[in-house]
């Protein structure tokens, strides 16, 4: 009932939402991924990945990682950090569950904000997510490369935006309390690994939720 609940919330939010925003918060597809991982096992904990496409794809592997230890979540979407429909996802996304983990990113999509822009939606997810799920650990994901094509470079330009939202990512989680992990640093060296301008291929996938695993395990009940 709950999750219903939420849901009718998210679908009238959103409507709402699209008549308080600027036409340049969404891009010309938008999209969510909504998973809940063997949602009638309460026996483990669970962790909540929260991020675009690239969460996506290195969730998977995470499962995997994790097996027998937590169950993973997630919410992958194409919002930007500044939309409203942002903060309903992660209420339909967290409603009806409690995660002991919440590692999360948004840096990729939102072309158009400003720096500032950027900074103050950090803040807001922050926020939303510590009232949301007040016991669970946020644990914030950098966002990861962009290079050209064919030869596979860091992009002069777009990876510079990556970059100085990352700076600005790791001032905020540092004066909010939350630890930072560097997936940036994880694929940077590995231009070989990019399938396209952002994605990656399987060793590229598995590298991040190596990242990933490691960076949520210590803040899982300790094994039976």
């Amino acid at each position: 009932m709950r999750v219903l609940l939420a849901l009718t919330l998210l679908m009238a939010g959103t409507a709402m939402a699209q008549d308080t925003i600027d036409d340049r918060t969404r891009e010309r597809t938008e999209w969510a991924i909504l998973r809940w991982e063997q949602a009638t096992d309460t026996t483990l904990p669970r962790v909540l990945l929260v991020g675009d496409s690239i969460a996506n794809g290195y969730a998977p592997h995470v499962r995997k990682l994790l097996e027998g230890r937590a169950l993973a979540d997630l919410l992958a979407t194409s919002k930007s950090v500044c939309d409203p429909a942002l903060l309903l996802e992660l209420t339909l996304a967290t409603d009806g569950y409690e995660h002991a983990v919440i590692h999360f990113n948004n840096g990729l999509h939102g072309s158009h904000l400003t720096d500032g822009q950027y900074e103050a939606g950090l803040r807001r997810m922050v926020a939303k997510l510590r009232e949301l799920a007040p016991r669970a650990t946020l644990v914030w994901g950098s966002s990861t490369s962009a290079v050209t094509l064919p030869d596979k470079q860091l992009d002069p330009e777009w990876n510079g935006v990556v970059l100085r939202r990352n700076e600005i990512a790791a001032r905020v989680m540092t004066e909010l309390g939350v630890p930072v992990d560097d997936l940036y640093a994880a694929i940077a060296d590995h231009g070989d690994w990019h399938t396209d301008s952002l994605h990656f291929s399987p060793e590229g996938y598995t590298a991040l939720a190596e990242s990933v695993a490691k960076s949520v395990s210590p803040h899982l009940p300790a094994e039976p």
